[in-house]
C-alpha cells in the first residue's frame, strides 16, 4: 500500500510538470486534455490609454482548487486588427474598445470575462481638407471638411482649424466655405496649430467662369474728338459678375446711319 501511494503520488506531480512552461506567445504547447481543470483570468497594466501606448497584459492560470500554476498562455483581441501584439504587449492603433482575452496555448481555454481597455485618440500630427464639390462655377459654393489625424488615422475630434487658399484670386473663404470668384484652380488647407505645415493634406478646388452677366465696349482709338473720315475699331467684352471673360464670339454694334 505504500509503494502505490508513493508511485500515485509521482505521476501526479509529473503531470502537472508536463503541462507548466514559460509564458511565452508564439511557442506550441502539449495539448491539455481537460479543459475544465483550469480557468484563465486577464488583467492589464492600464485600463485606458492613448493609441500607439504599450499596455502589458496579464495572464493567471488557475487549476480546479483555485490554485495559480504556471502555464504558457497567448492573448488576442476583440475586434481583432486594431493594435499589434508582440508576447503579452498590446499597442492599440484604432481608437475605441478592446477587449483583452487570455488563452492557455494547446487548448480550448479563454477567459470569458475579458478585460477592457479603452483607447482614445493619439497626438494630431496631420490635416486633411477636403471639399465638396471639387469644381464649380464662379458665383457658386462649395464647403471644406477638415479631418485631424493621429498617426494612425483616427479623427480627433474638436479641434480648431482653419482653411487657407495657395491662391487666394480664385476664391473667398468665410469660415468653411468658398465661394468661386477668379477662373483657376487652388489649393485648400486646413490649418491646425498642432500640425506642422508639411503634414497638411490639401484639396484642389477648381473655379471656372459663370454665367455672362456683363458687356463692356472698348474703342480704340479713344479720343476726346473725331473728325470725319476717323476709323473706329469697337471691341465688345462679355464677362461674369467677376470679370472672368465668357467665351468668344462676334458682336454687333447699332448706330446711326448719317452723321
Amino acid at each position: 500500500m505504500k509503494v502505490s501511494a508513493l508511485k500515485t503520488a509521482l505521476v501526479s506531480s509529473l503531470m502537472i510538470a508536463s503541462a507548466c512552461s514559460d509564458a511565452t506567445e508564439g511557442t506550441s504547447a502539449t495539448p491539455i486534455s481537460v479543459d475544465a481543470d483550469f480557468v484563465v483570468q486577464t488583467s492589464l497594466s492600464q485600463e485606458s490609454v492613448k493609441a500607439g501606448t504599450a499596455v502589458q497584459a496579464v495572464c493567471v492560470v488557475k487549476n480546479r482548487d483555485g490554485m495559480p500554476v504556471t502555464m504558457e498562455t497567448f492573448i488576442r483581441t476583440v475586434p481583432e486588427g486594431e493594435a499589434l501584439i508582440v508576447d503579452h504587449t498590446i499597442t492599440p492603433t484604432k481608437a475605441g474598445v478592446l477587449q483583452v482575452q487570455c488563452g492557455i496555448s494547446g487548448s480550448a481555454i479563454i477567459d470569458d470575462t475579458p478585460a477592457t481597455l479603452v483607447v482614445f485618440e493619439g497626438p494630431a500630427i496631420r490635416t486633411v481638407a477636403e471639399v465638396s464639390p471639387a469644381s464649380i462655377q464662379s458665383g457658386q459654393t462649395s464647403t471644406v471638411t477638415c479631418r485631424v489625424e493621429d498617426e494612425y488615422g483616427n479623427d480627433i475630434p474638436n479641434l480648431p482649424t482653419t482653411v487657407e487658399l495657395t491662391n487666394t484670386n480664385v476664391a473667398l473663404v468665410t469660415g468653411m466655405t468658398l465661394k468661386g470668384q477668379q477662373v483657376g484652380s487652388t489649393q485648400v488647407i486646413c490649418a491646425q496649430a498642432q500640425v506642422a505645415a508639411d503634414a497638411r493634406v490639401p484639396a484642389t478646388l477648381t473655379v471656372s467662369v459663370g454665367a455672362a452677366s456683363k458687356l463692356t465696349m472698348q474703342v480704340t482709338p479713344e479720343l476726346d474728338w473725331y473728325t470725319p473720315g476717323d476709323v473706329v475699331n469697337i471691341t465688345a467684352y462679355v464677362t461674369d459678375d467677376w470679370g472672368n471673360p465668357v467665351g468668344s464670339g462676334v458682336a454687333s454694334v447699332n448706330g446711326p446711319n448719317t452723321g
